[in-house]
């Protein structure tokens, strides 16, 4: 490169000139740049586009082989002076064939600053021409030849002396890739390209997302996909690209609907016709048949990413969910659409009106399939307070302001109701028995029922229930006590046991009870007379089965059971 350096010094005036006049025509191809003739007189405009009475972009030439001292400044300000008094320039840029040392750096900044109210003032120095041959080599070529040989055009070379042979067949793909990306770099080096191939899977190909923020174009033949980026963000922002098309009406009325709501859309050939791009070197030169026009916007752009508070309100009572990551999905002049992509129970969507002010549109979709019942629990408590006339503000923690505050009338029904209670109970399950439950697939009856048991444990009221089985113990110490137990026709009892078994199971996971203390009144024993008459037969510590019917039973945590078991309750039937 120390070559290239030395060779940009060398040029004569008039050939820098018209060097940089190429270098820009190429690096602006949509721009119809313009050479001003004369080494004198130019009124400080080399280069320019536009109108020179509609506020052009100039390029003024400076070749100063030695540098940018104190002796070249005062040149360079009166070019200046001179472009803004009789052009007026949108953008006025210093052309230099050397980079600029710190001192001239910080003189030229200063100099920006001055003329900031003014004009645009850029700077194109050495090494940002030097780095704009390496994408342009037909013009490193012409006026440089022989100063750099590169990598692509070395493989040229080569692939004219020598062919592959099997083992090279890496090789002779890297060279072609390389060889069809540097064709495209010459065709327009303002953009990076990625090509890639998907034999036998065009579609799939196609529909696969781009990746990278700076992503402009995707251009799909059959198999073939490429990707354009921006790489010389200056140039496109002078010239962006373009695509002109003639429309009929309903084309014309899909790309409206794009400019207002931001929405995809899809033309095809009977919607656009005579179709001419920036990217039209892309495409097969052969007549073009059956193609389509997709406008989208990059859903992998990181700045499409937004931090939101929501907190969900009814009187004195709130649901606050602190930081909510939200994705803008599309965007138009009249609206805009933001889903949430944080882990959450739900997916949020808002459709936003591009005033600021207008109808906001709420839309939620609840995936609670494994996620925590606490968290689902909380989701459920935010929309019931919507649901019940409440409201939602919407907090942008990035911009530090209220982006809205709506009042949402969310549908209701009987078994939407049923669902979240069920949650709300199983949410209050996982605090009092330090349980962690997640939502299942699929809710089944037993859930219900192993809720509403250990919601009864949980609060010591009756149990859900109208009979179950135990085991009746034979003790020495107690023998009489039983035998007095079991001939009563109504029972009232009071037993301690280590925790409910079989374990309630809920959502799948066993919830342990921990130690209880059973309490039972209205209790009668299902065939008196077979279970005394095994009850005697046992020997001591056997346990013997027992079937209750009651009409009042409950269930109370203790700290530690008494150990005196006459019965130990069995649930499932």
């Amino acid at each position: 490169m120390h070559s290239l350096y030395q060779r940009l010094k060398e040029l004569g005036w008039d050939t820098f000139q018209r060097f940089i006049f190429q270098l820009l025509s190429e690096r602006h191809p949509g721009l119809e740049i313009k050479h001003v003739e004369g080494a004198a007189g130019d009124r400080g405009a080399d280069i320019f586009a536009g109108q020179l009475n509609d506020h052009p972009k100039i390029w003024q030439c400076k070749h100063f082989p030695n540098g940018l001292g104190t002796r070249q400044r005062p040149q360079v300000r009166k070019s200046l002076r001179d472009a803004l008094r009789y052009y007026k320039p949108s953008r006025w840029v210093l052309v230099t064939s050397v980079d600029l040392d710190s001192k001239a750096h910080s003189w030229f900044q200063k100099l920006q600053r001055s003329y900031a109210r003014d004009t645009e003032v850029g700077l194109f120095q050495a090494s940002d021409i030097i780095r704009e041959l390496v994408h342009r080599r037909s013009i490193g070529d012409s006026f440089f030849p022989q100063a750099v040989v590169d990598t692509v055009t070395l493989n040229r070379c080569l692939q004219a002396l020598d062919g592959p042979t099997s083992g090279d067949l890496d090789k002779l793909v890297q060279r072609g890739a390389d060889e069809l990306i540097a064709r495209l770099e010459e065709a327009d080096g303002r953009f990076d390209y990625r090509v890639a191939y998907g034999p036998n899977i065009g579609a799939q190909n196609a529909l696969a997302q781009p990746s990278g923020a700076l992503h402009i174009a995707t251009v799909q033949y059959g198999d073939k996909r490429t990707e354009v980026f921006a790489r010389d963000l200056e140039a496109i922002r002078l010239d962006p690209p373009t695509v002109k098309m003639q429309l009929p009406y309903s084309g014309a009325r899909k790309i409206n609907d794009a400019i207002r709501t931001g929405r995809a859309q899809e033309l095809t050939t009977d919607e656009v016709r005579n179709i001419r791009s920036t990217f039209d070197f892309l495409l097969p030169e052969h007549e073009r048949a059956g193609w389509k026009v997709v406008l989208q916007p990059n859903p992998q752009n990181p700045s499409n990413m937004r931090p939101l508070r929501l907190t969900f309100t009814k009187g004195d009572e709130s649901v606050l969910f602190e930081f909510v990551q939200f994705r803008i999905i599309r965007a138009g002049t009249e609206e805009a659409e933001i889903q949430s992509v944080s882990p959450l129970p739900f997916i949020l969507s808002l459709v936003l009106p591009g005033t600021g002010s207008g109808k906001v549109t709420l839309s939620f979709k609840h995936r609670f399939y494994g996620t925590d019942v606490r968290d689902v629990g909380k989701a459920i408590k935010a929309f019931s307070l919507l649901r019940e006339g409440g409201f939602l503000e919407i907090y942008a923690l990035d911009l530090g302001k209220t982006l809205a505050t709506i009042s949402v009338a969310l549908p209701t029904s009987e078994r939407r109701g049923q669902l979240e209670k069920l949650v709300l109970d199983a949410a209050t399950v996982c605090e009092r028995f330090n349980v962690q439950l997640r939502f299942p697939r699929k809710v089944h009856t037993a859930d219900f029922s192993a809720i509403a048991t250990l919601l009864a444990i949980g609060r010591g009221e009756p149990m859900p229930v109208n009979g179950f089985n135990a085991k009746l113990v034979k003790t020495k110490e107690y023998e009489n006590n039983v035998y007095k137990f079991i001939t009563r026709q109504k029972l009232e009892f009071i037993s301690s046991t280590e925790r409910l078994e079989p374990r309630p199971v809920v959502f799948g996971t066993a919830a342990d009870t921990g130690p209880l203390r059973l309490t039972g009144s209205g209790a009668q024993i299902r065939d008196q007379a077979r279970l005394l008459r095994r009850f005697r037969q046992a020997r001591y510590g056997d346990a013997v089965p027992i079937r209750f019917t009651v009409t009042d039973l409950k269930a109370e945590r203790i700290q530690d059971g008494d150990g005196r078991l006459f019965v130990r309750p069995d649930f499932r039937s």
